[in-house]
């Protein structure tokens, strides 16, 4: 049973804008929606929820926007750097193989050198060793010429001096001299006592 009083509907979402009017249809009473707005870009007039919904779209859209070119700016500036980073790393490398480059012919170098040194201390130690030699046997031969053997020769009836040592012949023509003197000294001197 329909009642006295008009039913105010509001069908404003379900019924298109250009369909809504205050007059009455099928014995209700139609309420009329919010005043429509127009919106920028479109052709048809908007309510004040679609365009708030246009504007928020618009207001995410720049934001999508601003960010991405944040993002593009972000990323040529990380490609430059990893650019600089590439050069400053190839040069690194360049640095490096010259390093052991040169580390291999130090290296080289410092063998041949220990080399040369052992060398040198292998003859070093020979010619320490024939210098003792000859400091001994000099000594021996200045022991001989100071305290010679006398031995008697029963022929000649005469003390005769006779010297057991024997020269080297790596001594100096210097050092023969020299012993050759100091025994004919000896000789003379023996003779002269006997």
């Amino acid at each position: 049973m329909a009642s006295d009083s008009p039913k105010q509907i509001n069908i404003g979402k379900l019924v298109p804008p250009a369909t809504l009017s205050c007059k009455v249809r099928s014995g209700c009473f139609i309420k009329r929606p919010p005043k429509s707005l127009k919106f920028p870009g479109f052709s048809k007039k908007l309510t004040s929820e679609e365009a708030g919904a246009c504007i928020s779209h618009k207001r995410l859209r720049q934001g999508a926007e601003q960010r991405a070119l944040q993002l593009e700016e972000r990323l040529a500036a990380q490609q430059r750097h990893t650019a600089g980073f590439d050069e400053a790393q190839s040069g690194l490398i360049q640095q490096s193989q010259l390093l052991i480059s040169r580390n291999a012919e130090l290296t080289h170098r410092l063998k041949t050198v220990e080399a040369s040194v052992e060398q040198l201390q292998s003859l070093k130690l020979c010619l320490e060793a024939e210098l003792a030699q000859v400091y001994s046997d000099r000594d021996r031969l200045a022991a001989q010429v100071h305290q010679p053997h006398v031995t008697p020769d029963v022929s000649q009836s005469q003390t005769v001096v006779s010297y057991t040592g024997k020269l080297r012949p790596w001594l100096s023509v210097a050092t023969h001299n020299s012993v050759a003197k100091r025994a004919r000294a000896a000789r003379l001197a023996w003779g002269e006592i006997a």
